[in-house]
């Protein structure tokens, strides 16, 4: 059964969703004029040289966040979110179904924790493997030999879609697979509204944030790559698959 999720009516295209001002402010002020003593003959002669005018100039950057609607500019993401919720009602609408998510298959096989998933997920996304770059990640109970594997899971009503200010430019989702996913080019810096919205459901969230970058990440399934999810073709244990149901 399909599922319906509140969804920002203004769903407009903006080139960008922060733009950075620059604000100079100008002072000008008059130097005091300084005093000279001569000496002449038969007397003494007193003079004042004239004053100097000095001009400062001082500037200053100042980040605004552009609402995609209006084109209304906030200082604040908080602001920025007030703003939309009470300028820019919400509709009722139906959200495309994900094609799954990443499931770990227990039955089969055992994950031995060996983080393969780990490294492949940030070595295919960013070029590099850390924990600012996991999409997909481990909770390791190496005392009792268990091991589970966290990920984002294309929840159907996607709070985190509906949360994010700028929905269909930074949160998206593909309208042919239903897969959400992180536009980093149009997600604003320090943004975490997502993360918040989806720590209501999941302990953890399912959404990393990049503290080197500023930006949040989470598992889109490899949606470009031709070969599906990296890290269910590398899992040495063959124990990773995209399924439904299941919370990991």
């Amino acid at each position: 059964m399909g599922s319906t999720v509140l969804l920002a009516a203004c769903g407009g295209e903006t080139e960008t969703v922060t733009q950075t001002q620059k604000q100079t402010e100008t002072v000008t002020s008059t130097a005091p004029g300084g005093t000279v003593t001569s000496t002449a003959p038969g007397g003494t002669v007193t003079s004042t040289a004239p004053g100097g005018t000095v001009t400062s100039t001082a500037t200053q950057e100042v980040s605004r966040f552009i609402c995609p609607t209006c084109g209304g500019e906030f200082e604040t993401l908080s602001l920025l979110r007030t703003h939309g919720e009470t300028e820019h009602p919400l509709e009722v609408v139906s959200l495309p179904k994900a094609v799954g998510h990443i499931v770990q298959l227990e039955e089969e096989t055992s994950c031995g924790g060996c983080g393969s998933c780990e490294a492949i997920c940030g070595a295919y996304h960013d070029g590099a493997a850390g924990p600012n770059t996991q999409r997909v990640w481990l909770d390791r109970r190496p005392f009792k030999g268990d091991y589970f594997v966290k990920a984002c899971l294309q929840c159907d009503d996607a709070p985190c879609y509906y949360a994010c200010p700028f929905k269909d430019e930074a949160l998206c989702i593909d309208s042919a697979t239903g897969v959400r996913y992180i536009n980093s080019d149009k997600c604003p810096p320090g943004c975490k509204i997502c993360i918040e919205a989806c720590a209501k459901l999941f302990n953890p969230p399912r959404i990393n944030f990049n503290a080197e970058t500023n930006r949040v990440i989470m598992c889109d399934l490899c949606k470009d790559r031709p070969e599906g999810p990296a890290c269910i073709e590398f899992c040495p244990a063959i124990c990773l698959a995209i399924g439904q149901g299941g919370e990991l």
